[in-house]
C-alpha cells in the first residue's frame, strides 16, 4: 500500500509519427542470418497501406535474396509470395520495396542463399497509419474540375438523346422534344450534384475514420509516492486513450517488462535507466533514484506479446529533496538500474569513456558509425561485460526530446519483438552482431533524423558496476556545410 508524497503535474500521453521509438523511422539491424554477416535497413511507411523500402548489405556474394512480409496473426501461411531483390550497382547491396497492406505487427523475412547454404533473418517492422498526408491544392482543384465538367458532359449527353436521339438523320426536334430535353439535362445535371456532394460527405468521413487510425501510444503517467523503504516512482498506463492499435499484453526484453529513462528537461543534465516493477497489468513501480530536483521527461520501451515495441511518453517533477531519503541510490543496483547527474563519467580514476573516433560533419539522415572505447588510464583497452544481454546500450535524445532512441551494436531492432516475430512464423531468431568485449570497443550505427543537438549517453558494465557517460553530437541539416 503506497501513500502519496506529492502529486506532480503529470504529462499524459503526446501523439508522436512512431512506434518503437520517438521522432526516428529508420530500423537498423546488424547481425547474423545464418552463416552470413548482414546490415539492413527498413524505412517502414507513413500510411497504410503503404510500402517500406528495405536495403540489405552483405560482404558475401549470394545467389539469391528474397523477402517477404507477413503478419504476426497470420505468420507465413498468411503472407504473400515472396519477392526476389535485385542488386544494386553497389556490389554487396540489395533493395526492393514491399507493401504491408494492414495495419498490425509485421516483419520482413530475408531469406539469403550462397555458398554457405540458406540464411534466414527476421527484422520487425510496425505497420501504422503515422500521418495524414494532405492532398496537393492543385490536385484538388484538378479534380474537382474534372469531376463538374464530367457531370456536365454527362448531362449534355442525356440532353442530346432525349431531344434527337429517336429522330431520323437530318430532322430537327421540335419545341416539346427541346422541352423535354431541358428536365432531363435539369435533372441530370441536379443528381450529379448531388453524387458529387455525396461523395463529398464520404470522403470527409472516411478521411475521419482514418483520423482515428492514426498512430497514438497508450497513455502514461507518472507520480512520486512513498513505500516502506521511502520514495518511490509509481507509473500507469492507460490504454483508453490509445489509438491505431489494440494494447495487448507485454513481454520482457532482457528479461524486464518496462525499461524506463527519465532525463531531466533543459540541460539534459541528469539521467536514469530504470526498470520497474510490475503491480498489475497496468501498473508498475520503481525505487526513486538520486536525481537531481527538476521536471524530467519520461520514456518507457515496452513489446507487446505480438512483437510490437513502443515507447510510452509522460513527464514528472521531482521537487528539491523528495528522493533525499532514499538510501539504495548506489548505481549498482541489483536490478540493472543506472543513473548520472551530470555529464563527467563515473568510471572512476583508474578508467575513461571516451570517442574511439569523434564523428565530425555529422548531417541528418546520413548512416554514422558511433565508436566509442573503454580504456585504462594507461589507454590500454578495458574488457567489457554483458549488460541485459548487450555489450552495451546508447541513448539517443534530441534537444528538443523530439527524438529519443535506444540503441544497441546490432541496431534498434528490439530482440524480444525480433523473437516473438520468429515464433509466430516457425523460424529460429537471427543473431545480432556480438562485439568483441575484451577490446572495449563499442559500434552504434544511425542516421539521426533531424538537425539539432543531441544528447548521447552510453552505458556499459565493468568491474560488475554499470557505467554511464554523456556525449554531445551536432547534426546539421543535409546541404548544409555542417
Amino acid at each position: 500500500m503506497t501513500a502519496r508524497v506529492t502529486r506532480p503535474t503529470v504529462a499524459l500521453l503526446l501523439a508522436v509519427l512512431l512506434s518503437a521509438h520517438i521522432g526516428s523511422p529508420e530500423i537498423f539491424f546488424e547481425g547474423t542470418a545464418g552463416p552470413y554477416q548482414i546490415r539492413v535497413v527498413i524505412l517502414p511507411p507513413q500510411v497504410i497501406p503503404g510500402r517500406a523500402s528495405v536495403t540489405i548489405e552483405t560482404e558475401t556474394s549470394l545467389s539469391q535474396v528474397t523477402v517477404v512480409p507477413y503478419r504476426y496473426d497470420l505468420g507465413l501461411n498468411g503472407a504473400p509470395a515472396g519477392e526476389v531483390v535485385k542488386p544494386t550497382s553497389t556490389p554487396g547491396r540489395y533493395a526492393t520495396e514491399v507493401w504491408l497492406t494492414t495495419l498490425g505487427s509485421y516483419a520482413i523475412r530475408i531469406q539469403l542463399d550462397g555458398p554457405q547454404g540458406q540464411g534466414v533473418a527476421v527484422i520487425p517492422v510496425p505497420a501504422l497509419a503515422n500521418a495524414r498526408q494532405p492532398m496537393p491544392p492543385l490536385l484538388g482543384v484538378t479534380l474537382a474540375l474534372l469531376a463538374v465538367a464530367l457531370v456536365w458532359s454527362l448531362a449534355d449527353i442525356t440532353k442530346g438523346a432525349t431531344t434527337a436521339g429517336a429522330l431520323p438523320f437530318g430532322e430537327q426536334p421540335d419545341d416539346q422534344a427541346i422541352r423535354a430535353g431541358q428536365r432531363v439535362w435539369n435533372k441530370t445535371l441536379g443528381l450529379g450534384g448531388l453524387c458529387l456532394a455525396g461523395f463529398a460527405v464520404w470522403w470527409g468521413l472516411t478521411d475521419q475514420v482514418f483520423q482515428k487510425l492514426i498512430y497514438r501510444p497508450a497513455g502514461f503517467s507518472a507520480e512520486l509516492v512513498a513505500d516502506s523503504l521511502g520514495p518511490a516512482l509509481h507509473f500507469r498506463i492507460d490504454p483508453t486513450t490509445a489509438r491505431g492499435r489494440v494494447w495487448r499484453g507485454l513481454t520482457q526484453e532482457h528479461g524486464h517488462l518496462m525499461h524506463l529513462f527519465l532525463v531531466r528537461q533543459g540541460d539534459l543534465g541528469a539521467m536514469a535507466h530504470l526498470h520497474p516493477s510490475r503491480l498489475d497489468v497496468l501498473n508498475f513501480q520503481s525505487y526513486a533514484p538520486r536525481l537531481p530536483p527538476g521536471r524530467y521527461s519520461v520514456f518507457a520501451d515496452v513489446v507487446h506479446v505480438d512483437g510490437f515495441a513502443e515507447t510510452l511518453i509522460g513527464s514528472l517533477d521531482l521537487p528539491r529533496g523528495s528522493v533525499a531519503a532514499r538510501k539504495a541510490t548506489d548505481s549498482t543496483a541489483v536490478d540493472d538500474a543506472a543513473w548520472v547527474d551530470s555529464d563527467s563519467t563515473v568510471l572512476g580514476d583508474e578508467m575513461k569513456l571516451e570517442w574511439q573516433s569523434v564523428p565530425r560533419g555529422v548531417t541528418q539522415r546520413q548512416e554514422v558509425a558511433l565508436r566509442f572505447v573503454a580504456r585504462q588510464r594507461d589507454g590500454k583497452p578495458v574488457e567489457l561485460e554483458p549488460y541485459l544481454g548487450m555489450a552495451g546500450h546508447l541513448i539517443v535524445l534530441r534537444e528538443d526530446r523530439s527524438v529519443f532512441v535506444h540503441l544497441h551494436p546490432g541496431g534498434t531492432v528490439s530482440p524480444a519483438a525480433q523473437q516473438r516475430l520468429s515464433e509466430s512464423a516457425g523460424i529460429a531468431p537471427a543473431g545480432h552482431e556480438m562485439t568483441d568485449m575484451s577490446a572495449g570497443a563499442l559500434e552504434f550505427r544511425y542516421a539521426f533524423p533531424q538537425p539539432g543537438r543531441y544528447r548521447l549517453w552510453l552505458q556499459v558494465r565493468v568491474g560488475g558496476r554499470i557505467h554511464t557517460k554523456a556525449f554531445d553530437v551536432p547534426v546539421s541539416a543535409a546541404g548544409s556545410p555542417g
